[in-house]
Formats: structure tokens, C-alpha cells, sequence
């Protein structure tokens, strides 16, 4: 969690300085930029895979949820202990 609220607040500080000039080509044109965000990218990228990771032992532990998307299981997880109620939703 603390990998991705840091990622996620580096990039938006990219797209804050990207907003100050709207001009698409100059912007992309500093190497810099395309720089920060592979790197970006690339942490989006493992965070994705430890989350995939994590739904994986959710589904282990109670097969239901291989019915869900991986967004419907995340908001479900989010949410706190799991009720039947919020299940039969899905």
C-alpha cells in the first residue's frame, strides 16, 4: 500500500507540471519526462502483480470468488469483513 500511495502521488505531481505547459509536443519532448514515467509505470506495474498475488490467497481460501473480476473482489476486500450480503450483490 505504501508502494502505491507513493507512486500514485509522484505521478500525480508528473501530471501537475505537465499542466502547466498544455503543449502536448514540448512537453514530451524533455527525455526526463518519458523517464519518470516508465519508472512510473514500471511501479504501477508491481503493484499490480502483489494485488493479483494477494486476490489469488483470497480465492484460495474461499472459492466463490473465482466467479468475480478482480475489481469486484477489490471492492469487496476493501470493504471490511465479508458479509454474505455483499456477496450475493455480485
Amino acid at each position: 500500500a505504501d508502494v502505491f500511495n507513493t507512486t500514485q502521488n509522484e505521478f500525480k505531481v508528473a501530471m501537475a507540471e505537465m499542466k502547466t505547459d498544455p503543449n502536448v509536443l514540448s512537453t514530451c519532448a524533455s527525455h526526463t519526462v518519458l523517464d519518470k514515467l516508465e519508472a512510473l509505470e514500471e511501479q504501477f506495474s508491481k503493484c499490480e502483480r502483489a494485488l493479483a498475488k494477494w486476490l489469488q490467497v483470497k480465492r484460495q481460501r474461499f472459492p466463490r470468488f473465482y466467479f468475480l473480476s478482480d475489481a469486484e473482489l477489490a471492492v469487496i476486500m476493501s470493504t471490511g469483513p465479508v458479509s454474505p450480503k455483499m456477496v450475493t450483490r455480485y
